[in-house]
């Protein structure tokens, strides 16, 4: 089984100036999707979750927001302390549970002769 993450950033939260400066970003939302085929069946799942780009320093490095790429973003969000691996690794359980379910829900047999 061959599993594909596709990570996406969705929102960034801006204050619309901090410091002399225009959109600061403060909060930056995340996703991040499972998908796996096994024997043409797709199984998929997905989380969301929220990091920050750390502690705004006016005297820093400014990035100006339509300068902004993917990359940077996710280097703060990974520097904020998002564990890419952590967060695969769950949705990897969540998969290999869906695919192979450790607890089903079965009608009575009593029940499936009348229906």
């Amino acid at each position: 089984m061959s599993t594909t993450f596709t990570w996406s950033i969705t929102h960034l939260m801006c204050k619309p100036e901090l410091a002399a400066k225009q959109n600061v970003v403060i909060q930056i939302e995340w996703m991040c999707k499972a998908r796996a085929d096994i024997n043409g069946k797709v199984f998929t799942q997905e989380t969301m979750g929220t990091s920050s780009p750390g502690q705004f320093d006016p005297h820093g490095t400014f990035i100006p927001f339509n300068a902004l790429t993917e990359e940077d973003v996710y280097r703060w969000a990974t520097s904020d302390g998002l564990n890419k691996k952590a967060v695969e690794e769950r949705l990897q359980m969540l998969l290999d549970e869906q695919i192979n379910p450790p607890v089903v829900s079965l009608m009575p047999p009593w029940l499936v002769a009348r229906v």
